[in-house]
């Protein structure tokens, strides 16, 4: 039976089925043709024991190895770094529990068993050189699923090498800078420390016997005399106060000033600020207002600061104005969009709070009656180290330091814990609060651990004035021999000692089950935060800073020989 001839339909579609085959086998072999030819990567394909077949474009560029060089001659791992193979090997061994050569095994291992694998290696190129490449491998299986070779593309990695080189050179140099920096800022604080204890100590001896002359501690003067010892005494507040201002500009300027918050109650702030200056304004027959409509009661806030802020207000405020004027503080609650707005063109800085905010801030404000700042010159008074007249130097002291925004928030829970607490009626003769009535009084015995003579001297006249026993050691040493026999009531320790230190001195007190309920307070010129927590640290109970003021040092002495007492703010 003969076979039917294709209809010229059917040829026809034969046709062109066959022709669109024959296209798609041209462009796969053009493309295959591209990728075998491509000079921008390696593509090495070898039997299945590994030798080379084909060898691209891209191979010869990269590795500088001709075809003809290696084909039916070498595997890859004849042109791949040695030492590379053999920590391959050995890892791929660890990781697949099986051992693997280091050779072209290593290279295949995981794409003979149908794993993907990519990694980095290392070829040796023609001249001995070095390339860093990626390379991606492939087992080539046949239809019956048999492995007939292996194919690895690679790409150069140098520029990926070099760009993790320079991110670690920059990484380094980038860590180098933090240390330098550091270290200089290290240096800045040692050097800060280091002038506010040079600068206090001497000022410790001027305004601690000028106050207790000035104020009757020591005995009757003439008026003359009493005149000249308040002469003294403002002079070193006025040098004191220019010292705080410089140390702490310098804090700001080296990232270092923090505020130390604590319990303060408001309206005692500002009537001791205006006791401050209360003496240099009734010279210039100046009266002084306090407006203050409502009881602010506690606020968490920075005492030390806030209070040189305002004093510093209030300075300039009498400073400059003319005889038989006033000078007003005032202080109100006013809401987040009240904050900084005052009355002119005035330039002011906007505290940026979140949308919504309910927080409310108290307003502290000084205002006068004196010469007054042109508005042209308002830009100036924030500024640092600019006075706005420098004529007026001549006849108005100052150093042009500038002056700064300040903020405080109220608290409520810290009003419910200290409003209301009752006042401690205090000594008329010392200024100390009463005692507790089954204390004894406020004799004591007191050790003094003070290897300046001068300041010895000071801290024992206030002591004995306050009716306290006072014993001396010039060194850490000796401190800790006499707090041991003698059993003193509270230890007065110097920080800055010869020898052992007074944190050293002090940790040696605590450790010992003899001396260890002995109250220390910390007696140091230097001022910085970070002196204040290593004290705390060391184990004392209080810290005062140098130059001594008799009523702050009652006032702690008081706290910790009658623990009983609540302290005042």
């Amino acid at each position: 039976m003969d076979t039917p001839s294709p209809t010229p339909s059917q040829s026809r579609a034969e046709k062109i089925v066959e022709f669109k085959r024959q296209k798609t086998l041209l462009k796969t072999g053009a493309l295959q043709d591209a990728i075998f030819n491509s000079a921008y990567f390696s593509s090495i394909a070898t039997d299945e024991k590994g030798v080379i077949q084909i060898f691209n474009v891209g191979a010869e560029r990269m590795l500088g190895y001709a075809a003809a060089d290696v084909v039916n001659r070498i595997t890859p791992a004849d042109i791949s770094d040695p030492a590379e193979l053999i920590t391959r090997a050995a890892a791929l061994s660890l990781e697949l529990d099986t051992p693997i050569t280091p050779g072209f095994e290593a290279l295949v291992f995981k794409a003979s068993r149908g794993i993907e694998d990519i990694y980095e290696l290392t070829y040796i190129r023609k001249d001995g050189s070095r390339l860093s490449a990626m390379v991606s491998v492939t087992a080539l299986r046949n239809r019956n699923d048999m492995i007939i070779g292996y194919l690895l593309i690679g790409t150069d990695n140098t520029a990926r090498k070099q760009e993790e080189a320079e991110r670690k050179g920059f990484e380094r140099a980038l860590e180098e800078k933090n240390l330098e920096l550091e270290h200089a800022s290290h240096m800045k604080s040692e050097f800060l420390a280091t002038m506010s204890h040079e600068l206090r100590t001497p000022l410790n001896a001027v305004i601690g016997f000028s106050e207790a002359l000035k104020d009757g501690l020591v005995g009757d003067m003439s008026e003359t005399q009493r005149e000249y010892i308040g002469d003294i005494f403002t002079s070193g507040q006025h040098l004191l106060s220019l010292i705080n201002d410089i140390l702490d500009l310098s804090k700001v300027e080296a990232g270092m000033m923090d505020l130390e918050l604590e319990a303060v109650e408001l309206s005692g702030l500002l009537a001791n600020s205006l006791l401050i200056v209360r003496e240099k304004a009734a010279l210039q027959r100046i009266q002084l207002k306090l407006d203050s409509p409502d009881d602010f009661g506690w606020l968490e806030l920075d005492l030390r600061k806030t209070k040189q802020i305002v004093y510093n207000l209030l300075a300039n405020a009498v400073k400059f104005s003319e005889h038989g004027s006033s000078v007003t503080l005032a202080v109100r609650e006013v809401s987040r969009h009240q904050v900084g707005l005052v009355p002119g063109d005035w330039p002011v800085h906007n505290f940026a709070l979140p949308p919504g905010s309910h927080t409310q801030f108290l307003e502290l404000s000084v205002s006068d009656t004196g010469i007054g700042i042109a508005r042209d010159d308002m830009g100036k008074l924030f500024k640092a180290f600019s006075q706005i007249d420098s004529s007026l130097a001549r006849k108005f002291e100052g150093t042009g330091l500038g002056l700064g925004d300040g903020q405080a928030v109220d608290r409520p829970a810290w009003r419910q814990r200290c409003r209301g607490q009752p006042r401690r009626p205090r000594c008329a003769l010392c200024g100390m609060a009463a005692a507790a009535p089954d204390s004894g009084g406020h004799m004591a015995a007191i050790l003094i651990v003070e290897d300046n003579e001068a300041n010895m001297r000071l801290a024992r006249l206030l002591l004995v004035n306050a009716g306290h026993s006072v014993l001396w050691a010039a060194d850490a040493e000796s401190g800790l021999t006499m707090a041991r026999e003698l059993q003193p009531a509270l230890i007065l320790m110097d920080i800055q000692l010869p020898g052992m230190d007074g944190l050293a001195a002090t940790r040696l007190l605590k450790q010992d089950p003899h001396t260890a309920h002995i109250p220390v307070i910390a007696l140091t010129a230097m001022a910085m935060k970070e002196d204040r927590e290593k004290t705390r640290l060391a184990g004392c109970d209080a810290y005062v800073i140098k130059p001594l003021r008799y009523k702050e040092l009652y006032q702690v002495i008081d706290t910790l020989l009658n623990p009983s007492i609540t302290p005042l703010a």
